[in-house]
């Protein structure tokens, strides 16, 4: 089967995400992909979907719902407890330092940026266009180990809506010592 994703908005005051996607008829499985949220109940076209018709793997961050797909749909998921902002002392630690795929990509008013220490650093966190004019600064101090997430409102540095276009969001970190830690680059697609 085949499905487009028309629109992703997410609220993060509210803790919702709202996807209208187009999907060819049917009952079968679809994935989405949420940055490690945990979801605490999805809808679709108003309808709030059984637990037995959805699972969700956190670890890799995948939303399964299983459903009687016809054309446009829309899917609301609500999330729980937050689970990317600090990662609590009984979590294992990251092994790495890791930026994740923002979620929604694409999007069109904000995204959620993940990323992962597995150590106290200096982070330096920023979106770019693809000439690379620096677009806006999103982190920018020490960090402690664990996993985080902040959230990219679509807007530069002076508030202006940025315009629609791939763009690159690109994570600098350094350890004690102004050791460099290792620098990691996602590519971003907004759409107005």
């Amino acid at each position: 089967p085949r499905v487009w994703a028309i629109r992703a908005d997410v609220d993060s005051l509210r803790r919702t995400m709202t996807v209208t996607l187009c999907a060819d008829p049917g009952i079968y499985p679809m994935r989405l992909f949420l940055s490690g949220e945990c979801v605490a109940a999805v809808y679709q076209d108003g309808r709030r979907l059984p637990e037995e018709d959805r699972t969700f793997d956190q670890a890799a961050g995948v939303l399964e719902v299983r459903s009687d797909w016809s054309g446009r749909t829309v899917l609301d998921m609500e999330f729980g407890t937050k689970t990317a902002v600090e990662t609590n002392s009984l979590e294992p630690k990251p092994s790495a330092f890791t930026l994740f795929p923002n979620a929604p990509n694409p999007f069109n008013s904000s995204t959620i940026i993940r990323y992962e220490l597995p150590e106290s650093a200096y982070v330096h966190l920023s979106i770019y266009a693809l000439l690379g004019q620096r677009i806006r600064t999103l982190v920018d101090g020490h960090r402690k180990a664990g996993s985080h997430a902040v959230t990219w409102d679509g807007k530069g540095e002076g508030d202006a809506d940025a315009a629609s276009g791939i763009y690159l969001v690109r994570m600098e970190v350094r350890k004690e010592g102004d050791a460099v830690g290792g620098e990691r680059i996602r590519k971003l697609a907004l759409m107005r």
